[in-house]
């Protein structure tokens, strides 16, 4: 049997009792009182005179003797700072540092937004001031088209006022009825020689029907087959008196030769009419051409 397993019951013992006096020291051993207590002296005979004899103590005399007042300084006691006040001013530093970096985070996403808003309206603006160039752009392009197309109407126009000679152009009356005046249709032609009422060039030519519209130019058709007939045309034109479809061969065709028909709508495609604003945005008539043998 060993040292420790023979006394165990004596070191235990021995433990626990010097346990119990360190604890009962630390508790109330060591202790210092607050305030300080004052210091105690030793009690001293009253007299005036160094030298004295005998038992009995005189009389105090009348003489007031100063008496000197001493306030006493107590230390005020400061209450030591609690673990739960210093817990509550923890959380009062983190809520306050939480409520500043809510309201930096909060202030930034608004600055964000003003600056996305911003973006936006620049952009818009840009946009605004682009369809606005474009549509500049394409009123210029139109005007300048208008202009062009007005220049060849007028060539064409002058191409067509023009007689066979100066004679004339010099002359105010033209027919083959009696009276001054110029006979014929407004819709007419001045090369044709027929008086009739109608529209056109007559029964050798070119012949069109387009109401309330006068042609500008209308071309002859190209073909070199030795072959005659009539094909009439059906044209939608615009208000700019463009030809802008055709169907040839349409009711008071006499042939339908491919190669006339095909020589025949090429014409009417190159056809131009006067610029009407006022007239409907697509108007239907037809150009009748009368093909004879070479």
């Amino acid at each position: 049997m060993g040292y420790i397993q023979k006394h165990r019951y004596g070191i235990f013992g021995t433990i626990v009792f010097f346990t119990v006096v360190v604890v009962i020291l630390i508790s109330f051993g060591f202790y210092t009182q607050l305030p300080l207590p004052g210091e105690e002296g030793i009690l001293v005979n009253f007299g005036v005179d160094d030298n004295g004899a005998g038992l009995i103590e005189p009389q105090k005399s009348n003489a007031k003797t100063q008496e000197v007042k001493v306030e006493e300084i107590i230390p005020q006691e400061t209450e030591p700072q609690t673990n739960e006040e210093a817990k509550v001013k923890g959380e009062d530093v983190l809520n306050q540092d939480y409520e500043e970096a809510a309201a930096i985070k909060k202030k930034k996403i608004e600055v964000e937004k003003k600056k996305r808003i911003k973006e936006k309206e620049i952009q818009r603006q840009k946009q605004l001031i682009e369809e606005q160039r474009q549509k500049e752009e394409a009123l210029k392009k139109k005007k300048e088209q208008e202009e062009k197309q007005n220049v060849i109407n007028d060539r064409i126009k002058n191409a067509f006022s023009t007689g066979k000679n100066d004679s004339a152009n010099s002359s105010k009356s033209e027919g083959v009825t009696s009276g001054k005046g110029n006979q014929g249709s407004v819709n007419g032609s001045v090369d044709s020689k027929n008086h009739g009422k109608g529209n056109g060039r007559g029964n050798k030519g070119i012949f069109f029907s387009l109401k309330g519209r006068n042609p500008k130019f209308l071309p002859k058709p190209e073909y070199n087959l030795q072959l005659s007939g009539i094909v009439v045309v059906e044209v939608t034109v615009d208000q700019y008196g463009n030809v802008v479809k055709t169907n040839p061969g349409i009711k008071g065709s006499t042939t339908l030769d491919a190669t006339l028909l095909n020589a025949a709508q090429k014409a009417a495609l190159k056809a131009k009419f006067d610029v009407k604003h006022n007239a409907p945005a697509y108007q239907k008539g037809t150009i009748t051409y009368h093909f004879i043998l070479q």
